[in-house]
């Protein structure tokens, strides 16, 4: 028995829209199909096939599968993300450089002054503390990098480079305060690192491409060519 309609023709009405012979869904009982025969329902029933994944990311969302407007491909926003690291180097390398000559400096003055003993546990632990305060110190620089860039110019440099930007699901662009709470949301990951591996790693899988801070804020990031 063959299920497809073909084309549809208006010829009759059907529960008070046009429709021609065919199976659709029975106005009697949900999951099933019933053949219209363009005239009246008949007794020929049949199961409903399954929901059907959307055949390419963003196709729900009236995305096109290639071209402009059409989401972006993880690799792209990876390297997107990689060479935006790449601006942010100098600064990562900056602080390190600082808190290290603080701590090398500090701990050859105790050596000259306890010659032959062993650095003191304050020392150390000052030296962890340094270096939490340099990742959130990062952090803030990588959140404002972020911000900033997309608020001012629509996307940071490093996707300018690899022609994608992030938009709202309507396709608009980011207002300043959503570019805000986008760019929080992902560095807050980077609190905990298992949190932003996830984030990062959800549009892999998800339907409209969106990693955990897209969902948050409600964007995409689609291509520009």
């Amino acid at each position: 028995m063959n299920r497809s309609a073909g084309p549809v023709v208006c010829r009759v009405t059907l529960d008070g829209m046009t429709a021609a012979p065919g199976w659709y869904p029975d106005p009697r009982a949900a999951g099933v199909l019933r053949y219209f025969d363009g005239v009246r329902w008949t007794d020929h029933v049949a199961a409903a096939a399954p929901l059907l994944a959307p055949p390419w990311k963003g196709a729900r969302l009236g995305r096109p599968q290639l071209g402009p407007g059409s989401i972006a491909s993880p690799g792209r926003r990876l390297a997107a993300r990689l060479l935006d690291g790449l601006f942010l180097a100098p600064v990562w390398v900056v602080l390190i450089f600082v808190v290290l000559i603080g701590f090398t400096h500090t701990l050859a003055g105790w050596t000259n002054n306890q010659p032959g003993q062993p650095p003191p546990i304050a020392g150390i632990v000052g030296l962890e503390l340094s270096f939490f305060g340099l990742i959130i110190f990062f952090l803030l620089c990588s959140f404002l990098y972020e911000a900033l860039t997309t608020a001012h110019r629509g996307r940071s440099p490093g996707k300018a480079i690899m022609k994608i930007r992030p938009v709202r699901l309507d396709g608009a662009a980011l207002s300043t305060g959503r570019a805000f709470g986008r760019a929080g949301a992902y560095c807050l990951g980077g609190v905990v690192q298992v949190l932003q591996i996830l984030d990062v790693l959800w549009c892999l899988w998800d339907d409209d491409a969106q990693c955990l801070h897209d969902k948050v804020c409600d964007t995409l990031v689609v291509s520009d060519d």
